[in-house]
């Protein structure tokens, strides 16, 4: 299709591709071997049943992605990631998750690869004379620009430096796949029924493993359709793009009706907790059964959203959504959800605002170049280009957005991965109007820059539980939640007069928050300070008595520091005023057999810190 090499730009094969930007990868998001766990992998490896060998390796698809089964899950149904894990689940033996840290490196680098392979069948347009539309100079810079610009994104440094992010990095790999293939199949002139046979199972595959990583990849599912339409909408039979986009449609609810028929087999073969909306017919109300998931409880500190409605659910969402499409650009801080209180509805009026803006701003510019390729006025392909990243990061971001519906989290950096390739191909059409100029390579050259060196620095933050929550807690307006973390990290390392500092700033930010007064509580009593322990106790305990690991994390803490006897009777009132919770049973348990138990009862007590198992 093209010379080998042109104008010093190397050709962009596969291989050169795949190696070029994994080494990239490898440089910019490596954690250092001696890296402990962080965030969310102290609960889906470190204390994960089925990666720890305590179950056979079949048994992956009876557990959630955490290794619990479903009367106990906390997470999500997720087999492919804990699959993968399994295969170098030796490696915790050094506990340390670094060696898993791979699989999602390689991915990126596949995924990266795929996008940049989308490029040339997008931009690569013979006219009736068979010359390019593009040299082939440009089309090589602007397929190196797209691999590169993915692969040093700053912004997906928690998905592919954190170990747990293995789940988005699959559902981007899988979503790349069907991108790269529906393009592909729209620069071909002619494609047989067995090719396009080929290509519907492929799909298909994709679609099923992307559901088994994560639940996101619904979005995949509702995107491939749309994108088939608009890129085969230009000079193609109306019958052959309905019959085309049909058979997509069929594919992808093949898949979606395999994926929770085999969840629901293994996963979820009892009744759920959940119901139905009592307006929703009954024939709707079967299949909405059928489908739901475990209700997950809302917990308003990971997503604020839950205690809002209408305007204000709108407006923070909206706002949330501006703040990280900006950071995709300008990633000048590590981010996640662990972002309470700082996500609030105050003020976010202006934000909110510049959040629509640019949503309306895309959708207007799909719909334009759709128009205009539906009434024969071809549009440029940096045009086109650019309003099919629109349409791929609407498809992909809405359904996370917490617009449509409410997730566990209100932002994750994670779950930009997949949409960001939509904004890689928003850039590319940029860089595809007009020639290759200084201008433009010195952008280029700056923007790869400074997303290298902020993705460094990210993975850095990734080091240790320490550094991570330092990061995270640098940021504006402050976090009760990241600042309350550093205080654990740091306390289980000797230093309880920092733990106590920032422990202490947590609760000032939110005092009603039940863990930040237990936490407060607890760290006073590790310093055998028993009457301010008490104090933030007892106003834990009436703000959360129905909390079974916030009150026996308490309640152990005072029976080993001998207190219990002489608070006795200030816990046992405040059971009686709290009948039927968890603190009014452990109450009664330390009355009448804390001596025989030492404390709560171990199957109670909440795992300690960095241990591998609950009890231990």
């Amino acid at each position: 299709m093209s010379p080998r090499y042109t104008l010093r730009v190397p050709a962009p094969t596969p291989l050169r591709l795949f190696l070029s930007l994994g080494v990239v990868t490898l440089l910019l998001f490596v954690r250092p071997p001696w890296t402990n766990f962080v965030f969310d992998e102290q609960e889906a490896i470190l204390a994960n049943p089925y990666l720890l060998g305590e179950m056979p390796f079949w048994r992956v698809f009876y557990v959630d992605f955490w290794g619990l089964p479903p009367e106990r899950t906390i997470g999500s149904y997720r087999p492919l990631p804990n699959l993968l894990w399994r295969s170098l689940s030796f490696s915790l033996k050094f506990h340390t998750p670094w060696a898993l840290g791979f699989i999602n490196l390689f991915l990126h680098a596949g995924t990266a690869t795929l996008l940049a392979r989308t490029v040339p069948w997008l931009l690569w347009e013979e006219c009736e004379n068979k010359t390019p539309r593009l040299q082939t100079s440009r089309l090589h810079a602007l397929t190196w620009f797209a691999g590169l610009s993915f692969t040093v994104c700053a912004f997906s440094t928690e998905a592919v430096s954190g170990v747990v992010g293995l789940a988005d990095v699959l559902v981007g790999f899988f979503s790349a796949i069907c991108l790269w293939l529906l393009a592909r199949t729209r620069a071909e002139e002619t494609s047989s029924f067995s090719t396009w046979a080929g290509r519907m199972l492929l799909l298909f595959l994709c679609f099923i493993l992307g559901l088994l990583s994560k639940e996101s990849m619904l979005g995949t599912l509702c995107a491939v359709p749309l994108v088939f339409i608009f890129l085969f909408s230009e000079n193609q039979k109306q019958s052959a793009v309905i019959w085309g986009a049909f058979s997509l449609v069929i594919v992808s609810a093949l898949s979606l009706v395999s994926y929770v028929t085999l969840r629901n087999y293994f996963f979820l073969p009892e009744v759920k907790n959940i119901l139905a909306p009592h307006w929703m017919p009954q024939y709707m109300a079967s299949v909405f059964l059928w489908f739901a998931p475990l209700r997950l409880p809302d917990d308003p500190m990971n997503n604020p959203l839950v205690l809002l409605e209408g305007a204000n659910r709108l407006t923070l969402g909206l706002a949330t959504f501006f703040e990280q499409f900006f950071q995709v650009i300008f990633p000048w801080n590590l981010a996640g959800d662990y972002s309470f209180p700082r996500q609030s509805a105050k003020n976010m009026i202006p934000w909110g605002l510049l959040g629509g803006g640019v949503l309306i701003f895309l959708v207007v510019a799909v719909l334009v170049v759709f128009v205009r390729q539906k009434l024969s006025h071809k549009p440029s392909l940096s045009a086109r280009c650019f309003a099919l990243g629109s349409l791929w990061f609407l498809a992909l971001y809405l359904p996370v957005s917490n617009l449509l519906v409410l997730l566990p989290t209100v932002r994750a950096d994670r779950l930009f991965y997949a949409p960001t390739l939509g904004i890689v191909l928003m850039a590319v059409g940029i860089g595809a109007r007009g020639g290759i100029s200084q201008m433009k390579v010195r952008v280029a050259l700056f923007f790869l820059s400074f997303h290298s060196v902020q993705a460094r620095a990210h993975a850095f933050h990734y080091s240790d539980d320490v550094a991570f929550w330092r990061s995270a807690s640098s940021g504006s307006p402050a976090s009760a939640k990241s600042y309350l973390n550093l205080g654990v990290m740091v306390g289980a390392r000797g230093d309880l007069d920092k733990r106590l500092q920032y422990t202490r700033f947590a609760s000032e930010l939110v005092p009603a928050w039940p863990m930040g007064q237990i936490y407060l509580g607890d760290t006073y009593c590790r310093r055998g300070e028993m009457p301010q322990a008490m104090s933030h106790y007892l106003r834990g305990f009436a703000l959360a008595p129905q909390s079974k690991s916030l009150t026996s994390l308490a309640l152990q803490c005072i029976w080993e520091k001998g207190a219990f006897d002489s608070n006795k009777r200030k816990l046992q009132d405040l059971a009686g005023e709290h009948p039927d919770t968890w603190l009014d049973y452990f109450v009664y348990e330390l009355t009448e057999n804390g001596k025989a138990n030492r404390g709560i009862p171990a199957k109670y007590r909440p795992r300690k810190y960095n241990a591998r198992r609950r009890g231990q």
